[in-house]
């Protein structure tokens, strides 16, 4: 795992250690986000219909992920992306780009150097 200069990583957040996680200058991690690199029901039964994925992780420079939001495996999230408070993400997410729901989809896509207003509805 690495972590960039001047990144807040905020109380309780879960980091999934399974495949690199890079958090790059400037992100933000709000209270209680989950980011995961692997998934699988293990040796069992369903295994056959859900096998093992696995994916690092990165989070470019100054985006920042709300609180409770879970970040699936693979995912790269884009420089100055917003995630919501409780997103789902199970793609990648665009640079400037604001992403909320179950699952994370676009709710609008930011200019570079544009903040965004708080409000991902």
């Amino acid at each position: 795992m690495s972590i960039g200069e001047r990144a807040y990583v905020g109380p309780g957040v879960f980091f999934d250690l399974a495949e690199p996680i890079t958090i790059e200058t400037e992100v933000v991690l709000a209270p209680q986000v989950r980011l995961l690199t692997h998934g699988g029901v293990g040796d069992r039964l369903l295994e056959a219909y859900l096998p093992r994925r696995s994916g690092a992780l990165t989070l470019k420079k100054g985006c920042w992920i709300g609180t409770g939001a879970i970040l699936l495996s693979g995912i790269t999230v884009g420089e100055g992306a917003v995630v919501g408070a409780g997103a789902v993400v199970t793609a990648d997410v665009p640079a400037y780009t604001v992403v909320a729901g179950v699952p994370a989809r676009m709710v609008r896509k930011l200019r570079e150097g544009e903040e965004a207003d708080g409000n991902c509805n």
